[in-house]
């Protein structure tokens, strides 16, 4: 509702503007010319808006500040059960950290679906893609303690027919030897408020030092004309594509992402100075996939780019179908061709005064560049950074930035998840609510919507 209301409040700032602008034209002639253009632009920008809308946010604000209570009283929720990330570097959890450190699960539960499916879950919001009476906590038994903290979590997807989804966790304390236990709840018709929070989730406040996550997710975050993309995290580093529309939106490796033609089609996020890193530490990584005959200098195929590659700032991208990455003016190269058709998980690291790049979590190449890798230039996905060439054909999805040079157990962590949540979680029999407890509401704070 806040969304549609919201839609026709910048449609009629946008016609008053108009309208502004014709009656200075009709009272002052010639005079009133500059006025109606300024006011056409400003009334068309306002009108943009409410038909194409904004990049969807999850409506928890920009700051921590925004973010509701999380308390619960874990016996309100008819449902429980427990989720246990494997511990383990080859197939699970490859660092060890008690800090904030966001885990993703995919998986679909039967009972998981609404109530209207035969499933648990009983309150949705207005577009049924994000179940309000589903929460996470960080301890490892059902209804123990009574009243606990919901952990930040958001939605990238959720089915409501079939149970299928893809939860963002923000969870901590987790081991390369120990397994990670985590409670899920649901089932509380009296669930009010919507505790998703990307924000949250991947707060910038973490050990990790995230700048920007992007999940190009389908379900959500696409407007009803083009696909425009949030940042989970606060810095708010929104991405707006060009040349694209909804049918450019496809199934990925995580869930829903993008697949880009390779003619014009682009994503840009505005320069900001979150990405300025001078010459300290940087990591990146994406998820590509092309099967497209990439050539060499202006005929490769840019996937992600800061500035002009080779030149200054930082890229990934496809060479004579091989992977390579530049720092500056240091050029990263691997002999592999990666135009298989196949997933593939780059990472690019600045290391002190070193590069090295990755693919799937092998070592590819390193070389030093010492200089400043910052640029006052967009962040561009799917073409050069500063150039109309080099266009990228194929699908993307997942793009992180680091403002550090986080550690190869963390990557190998984040790519483990990503590659394959079945081996990464194992969910636990459900559990029904202690005899006795009833389902009664345990605040009423305001409503957060999607």
């Amino acid at each position: 509702m806040i969304k549609i209301i919201n839609k026709i409040l910048n449609m009629l700032i946008g016609l008053v503007a108009i309208s502004f602008g014709l009656l200075a034209k009709k009272k002052i002639k010639w005079f009133g010319i500059p006025i109606l253009i300024l006011s056409i632009a400003i009334g068309g920008y306002f009108i943009y808006r409410g038909y194409g809308d904004a990049p969807v946010t999850f409506g928890e604000g920009t700051s921590a500040a925004d973010e509701p209570t999380r308390t619960i009283s874990t016996s309100n929720y008819g449902f429980c059960r427990t989720m246990t990330a494997t511990a383990g570097y080859t197939n699970g959890i490859g660092t060890t950290t008690t800090g904030l450190f966001p885990l993703i699960s995919t998986s679909t539960i039967s009972t998981l679906s609404a109530t209207s499916s035969g499933g648990r879950v009983e309150k949705l919001n207005d577009e049924n893609n994000i179940p309000l009476d589903v929460v996470f906590v960080d301890d490892p038994t059902c209804y123990s303690p009574s009243t606990t903290t919901a952990i930040p979590h958001y939605f990238e997807k959720y089915a409501s027919t079939t149970g299928e989804f893809v939860a963002h966790i923000g969870t901590s304390d987790i081991s390369s030897t120990t397994d990670k236990v985590i409670t899920m709840y649901y089932g509380n018709s009296s669930a009010t408020d919507n505790l998703n929070s990307p924000g949250q989730t991947y707060a910038t406040s973490s050990p990790l030092n995230i700048v920007s996550y992007w999940d190009l997710s389908v379900p959500g975050t696409a407007t009803t004309t083009v696909p425009d993309f949030t940042d989970s995290t606060y810095n708010n580093n929104h991405a707006s594509t060009s040349n694209m529309n909804n049918a450019d939106l496809v199934t990925t490796q995580i869930d829903g992402g993008l697949e880009l033609d390779g003619s014009n089609d682009l994503l840009r996020v505005n320069d900001d100075n979150t990405f300025d890193v001078g010459t300290g530490e940087l990591t990146f990584m994406i998820w590509f996939n092309t099967t497209a005959t990439s050539g060499s200098s202006a005929g490769r195929d840019d996937i992600i780019a800061k500035g002009d590659p080779q030149v200054s700032g930082w890229s990934a991208g496809m060479q004579s179908n091989t992977l390579r990455m530049t720092f500056g003016s240091r050029i990263l190269s691997t002999a592999t061709t990666y135009n298989d058709g196949v997933w593939h998980f780059a990472v690019g690291q600045r290391k002190g005064t070193t590069g090295f790049m990755y693919v799937d979590n092998i070592f590819k190449s390193s070389g030093a560049f010492s200089g400043s890798i910052d640029t006052p230039t967009e962040l561009i996905f799917g073409r050069h950074g500063t150039k109309v060439e080099s266009f990228f054909p194929g699908k993307i999805d997942g793009v992180r930035v680091y403002s550090t040079a986080i550690s190869f157990a963390d990557i190998q962590t984040i790519f483990n998840m990503e590659r394959d949540s079945t081996t990464f979680w194992a969910f636990g029999s459900e559990e029904t609510a202690p005899s006795g407890a009833s389902v009664v509401p345990d605040y009423n704070r305001k409503l957060f919507t999607n």
